[in-house]
């Protein structure tokens, strides 16, 4: 909730076994203001 406006990749990996399961996104984060612009 405290991210600033952008964009951010995001990326997440787990390891279990000796195998390793992972990915990735690009998300955008905005203002309440550009969400709803009056």
């Amino acid at each position: 909730s405290d991210a600033g406006p952008g964009y951010y990749n995001l990326t997440t990996a787990m390891k279990q076994g000796g195998q390793t399961v992972g990915g990735a996104s690009i998300i955008r984060v905005v203002t309440s203001a550009a969400r709803h612009p009056a």
